[in-house]
């Protein structure tokens, strides 16, 4: 395993050893982004967020704990959880990337714990849908009238 050679180095990567790991006695850490602005962030405070790809990398959507207002709290030294999204999937026929992250704050740019940039991979095909071009499928009403 890695051997981490700062203070901040081994903060961020948890590092152990023999008597346990350090994210286990740290409470709060303090961040400072490449803008020079320094964050204090409590153990607590973790956001974890998604970003749906298409091949080309153009974001087709993306959201995370802090925006949907589900706060990640009280995490405990090798305690699992499950965090689950649901929703209409209406992509045009392609191939898509899910990104993730574990950071904190309300976008992964400030303190970014782990990140994923093709953390799956999946293929959109719509054999039950009329043909359309595009990205997503937003079935229209249409109607027409005549005098």
């Amino acid at each position: 395993s890695p051997m981490a050679s700062t203070v901040g180095g081994a903060v961020r990567m948890n590092a152990g050893g023999a008597f346990g790991d350090i994210g286990s006695t740290v409470k709060k850490v303090h961040v400072m982004a490449e803008n020079g602005q320094v964050y204090c962030r409590d153990r607590d405070d973790l956001v974890f967020g998604y970003m749906i790809k298409d091949r080309l990398g153009r974001v087709m959507f993306g959201t995370n704990t802090h925006h949907l207002k589900i706060p990640i709290t009280h995490c405990r030294l090798g305690q699992l959880a499950r965090l689950g999204f649901t929703f209409p999937l209406r992509l045009g026929p392609g191939e898509y990337s899910v990104s993730t992250s574990l950071h904190v704050g309300d976008t992964h740019h400030a303190a970014n714990y782990e990140w994923k940039d093709v953390a799956l991979l999946f293929q959109v095909v719509n054999p039950r849908h009329e043909h359309f071009v595009g990205v997503c499928w937003m079935p229209p009403e249409a109607k027409l009238d005549w005098d």
